[in-house]
């Protein structure tokens, strides 16, 4: 991700990520969720992996790749529970949250001529 998607926030954006599993006998996991949810993880651990010192204690240099992770805890370290092990469960299959389908203008029946 990018930047940008630090920012796009919107009520009705979602992000479905699908987790393909370690084999072609996995089930895939889809992930729904709300693009508030997705700018916040991806600025707050990008921020935090700023501010943290790199292996020879150098700061990092800002760029502009953002990682959407389902366990952040190589980032902020244990004990981080917003981001930890499992954070991103509660929105697997969360395809209610996407609400009702809407009608589409193809659907609307058009006036029937005489």
């Amino acid at each position: 991700m990018k930047p940008k998607h630090e920012r796009l926030i919107s009520d009705s954006l979602f992000y479905c990520f699908v987790d393909f599993g370690d084999g072609f006998k996995d089930r895939t996991q889809t992930y729904v969720v709300p693009s508030r949810v997705v700018a916040a993880a991806i600025r707050d651990s990008h921020q935090h992996w700023l501010k943290t010192p790199g292996v020879k204690g150098q700061a990092y240099k800002d760029s502009q790749v953002r990682r959407f992770l389902p366990d952040y805890t190589t980032v902020f370290g244990e004990g981080r529970a917003l981001y930890g092990p499992n954070w991103i469960d509660k929105y697997a299959e969360a395809w209610e949250s996407l609400g009702e389908p809407q009608k589409n203008v193809s659907e609307i029946a058009a006036p029937q001529s005489p």
